[in-house]
């Protein structure tokens, strides 16, 4: 009997390259199912996250002349049926941000109860800012514009940033996140980069693209 020694090696480097390859689709396979148990881990977080949320204490302002009072979320959206948009990432984020807000109509926030926190990640958050203060920008000084007091806010930041890094790697904290929470309390949008006001709004007011009413008009 005549082996042909060609035809046996060629066989033998086919088969080494199925098994290799079989291994490493078995490999992705493996992986994609860790990456999903993750992500569902992270959705398990995110959600729980929401109770958390309504223990956080905000400074808003009462009066024209900067007087401001203290209140955790959750009693600002049950007693003034309040919706919050949270704002996490560098100063240059968050007052671009809130410079884009200003440029919506100046009562829109107010009519549509929505509160805008911003958390800048790279800020001294034991210098709170103040009614009035010399630094403070016209941006920052809006009605509509609360700030995070208490150190609760840092715990719970960390976690946002943490999780959209798992998701979206290191570029999700320089990009800034939002946090969208209706006044029930639930979550209802989370997103990198600047915020789209006017969808926004609408989105928290049941407001859809297919109605022709806007609360922005």
């Amino acid at each position: 009997i005549t082996i042909d020694l060609g035809a046996v090696a060629i066989c033998a480097v086919l088969f080494k390259l199925d098994l290799d390859k079989g291994l490493e689709l078995e490999g992705n396979v493996e992986k994609k199912i860790e990456r999903k148990k993750e992500m569902k881990k992270i959705s398990a977080a995110m959600k729980n996250r929401e109770k958390d949320i309504q223990k956080l204490n905000v400074s808003i302002r009462v009066s024209a002349d900067g007087e401001t009072r203290e209140a955790p979320i959750g009693v600002l959206q049950s007693g003034a049926k309040q919706h919050t948009v949270i704002l996490i990432g560098p100063q240059s984020y968050t007052r671009d941000s809130l410079f884009s807000a200003q440029l919506v109509k100046r009562d829109v926030f107010a009519r549509s109860n929505v509160l805008i926190v911003p958390y800048s990640i790279n800020s001294d958050r034991t210098k709170p800012v103040s009614g009035g203060g010399f630094g403070e920008r016209t941006e920052e000084k809006e009605a509509y514009v609360a700030q995070p007091v208490g150190e609760e806010w840092d715990s719970y930041i960390q976690a946002e940033v943490d999780d959209a890094i798992a998701q979206g790697g290191e570029k999700m904290k320089e990009e800034g996140i939002v946090i969208v929470v209706r006044n029930d309390g639930e979550v209802i949008r989370r997103g990198v980069g600047m915020v789209p006001w006017k969808m926004t709004v609408n989105e928290l007011n049941g407001v859809t693209d297919e109605e022709p009413a806007s609360v922005l008009n």
